[in-house]
């Protein structure tokens, strides 16, 4: 059903507005087709807010940042989103990205995210490309030893 949705608002965007918002809405388009973009309510909130359309703009693009969306720099320096940042709730949504930001910074950083944690040094195994038969059973002895 949104499949269906977005492309009826694209093509509505190629029939119905200027050139320049016809080929932003034409590259689109062929994202969309191509698989470039994915269908996500960010990119939704960008398909209504270029078709004209502020509330159901400003639904999905809600619908995003509920479900943690999270990058400022592409929220503030995206021209799809140009005609929302003067409507009421612009602010309140801005806010909401910068705290959904700043809490995954602190999950990035914790250590649980980290590499070491997943893969500590003690249990890394040097690779080599061929082994002899005696490697070969000596580490199938130990492995038998651990596991019995």
């Amino acid at each position: 059903m949104k499949t269906l949705l977005l492309i009826s608002t694209v093509t509505c965007l190629l029939l119905n507005h200027s050139s320049a918002q016809s080929a932003n809405a034409e590259q689109l388009m062929d994202g969309f087709k191509t698989g470039k973009y994915e269908i996500s309510d960010y990119n939704t909130a960008c398909y209504f807010a270029l078709a004209g359309n502020k509330p159901a703009a400003l639904v999905y693009l809600k619908a995003a940042i509920n479900a943690g969306f999270s990058d400022m720099k592409t929220l503030m320096q995206d021209s799809d989103l140009a005609s929302l940042h003067t409507e009421a709730s612009w602010n309140g949504l801005v806010q909401q990205t910068k705290t959904n930001e700043e809490r995954f910074a602190k999950l990035k950083v914790a250590f649980y995210n980290q590499q070491d944690f997943w893969e500590p040094a003690t249990l890394k195994t040097p690779y080599a490309l061929n082994i002899t038969e005696d490697e070969k059973i000596a580490g199938l002895s130990k492995l038998k030893v651990i596991f019995l």
